[in-house]
């Protein structure tokens, strides 16, 4: 008896065990997920370009680890890539491309143990870096000056949402997650030149998804 008893107790343990979610995946706006683009232009006879090629990336990866019953750590990064190669008929190539990668940590606060089903608050710090370049070339074709714009700047956040559990074909570890961030940003580099220091915004995402596990 004692020993069903105890075969009963474990295996009520590993079902509780296996159901407390430790992994948590983000999917949608700003969440898990890549995109690549890639467009070739048809130019005309009285085009000085003989081709216009565009090439698009866009990656974002994160993760959080549930440390206590109600309380989540993570990590996350985006890195978003445009260019424009514009290939003159006189030889030689012009391009216009921009560059951004973001890292960042965060930190959320569960008001339930159900975090499949919870209301949360959280705070994120991220750093990002931002290049923004038109070639000479293009520019003098123009008669524009060159667009240079480069920007480093630490983003901190207050984010606040509701998971909504997501039952398909008896999967029950998607939950629906919409959020609203108020945010606080710094800016540097040729922002510094015109004196611009930071700025308060609001983001709103409607549509996302965390995959608990």
């Amino acid at each position: 008896m004692k020993m069903l008893l105890l075969l009963a107790m474990t295996l009520l343990s590993s079902i509780l065990y296996a159901r407390e979610s430790r992994h948590m995946i983000t999917f949608g706006s700003q969440g898990l997920g890549w995109m690549g683009s890639g467009e070739r232009m048809q130019t005309s006879s009285s085009s000085p370009f003989k081709r216009v090629d565009r090439l698009l990336s866009d990656l974002a990866v994160n993760y959080a680890y549930r440390l206590y019953p109600r309380f989540q750590i993570g990590a996350f990064y985006e890195g978003y890539h445009s260019e424009y190669k514009f290939s003159r008929k006189g030889g030689g190539e012009s391009q216009q491309e921009v560059e951004e990668n973001t890292l960042g940590i965060f930190l959320l606060y569960n008001f339930s143990n159900d975090i499949h089903d919870a209301y949360y608050i959280g705070m994120s710090a991220s750093n990002t870096s931002h290049e923004e370049e038109i070639s000479h070339d293009f520019t003098d074709a123009e008669g524009k000056a060159p667009i240079e714009l480069d920007d480093t700047n630490q983003t901190y956040e207050f984010l606040f949402g509701k998971r909504i559990p997501i039952v398909m074909m008896g999967f029950d570890n998607l939950s629906f997650s919409p959020q609203i961030r108020l945010f606080y940003k710094t800016h540097g580099k040729d922002f510094n030149d015109q004196d611009v220091k930071y700025g308060l915004g609001l983001t709103i995402i409607p549509v996302r998804f965390d995959l608990l596990f």
